[in-house]
């Protein structure tokens, strides 16, 4: 995973490994890579992080953004966390919808791979506000 050297990178790193653990992604290596950016105090749109996984090789790359992560508390974090690493889970099915929009003709492709993309994003924020729910509730 590399070296985590604040308290913050530390505390995400800690996010990754139980995220992945909970998702039987322990195979897969991880890759975290920091980017210095300025977040506005109260941007609603900051984008925390991002996550680009090659489920066929077992590797994920996480990109997070220094100024969100400086200032997230560590339920953020979490919440962050589980959403990139759902998006890794659902990787192989919307790599398969991209690869199939990509054969039909440019005029007839227009508005689906946007569509693609609202809905992956909508399904992983589902499933991330579900699996952190269950993680929330008391063990049985």
């Amino acid at each position: 995973m590399g070296k985590l050297e604040t308290k913050a990178e530390k505390r995400l790193g800690a996010a990754v490994d139980r995220w992945r653990d909970r998702f039987w992604l322990k195979q897969h290596d991880v890759t975290i890579r920091f980017v210095d950016t300025k977040i506005k105090k109260g941007a609603m749109s900051t984008i925390a992080a991002e996550m680009d996984a090659t489920p066929r090789y077992k590797e994920m790359r996480m990109v997070v953004h220094k100024g969100w992560l400086e200032e997230a508390k560590p339920s953020e974090i979490e919440d962050v966390v589980c959403h990139e690493i759902v998006h890794a889970v659902l990787a192989p099915l919307k790599d398969v919808a991209a690869a199939m929009l990509k054969k039909l003709p440019k005029e007839a492709r227009l508005g689906f791979c946007e569509w693609l993309d609202k809905e992956n994003e909508a399904v992983t924020t589902h499933l991330e506000h579900i699996f952190r729910r269950e993680a929330r509730w008391p063990k049985r």
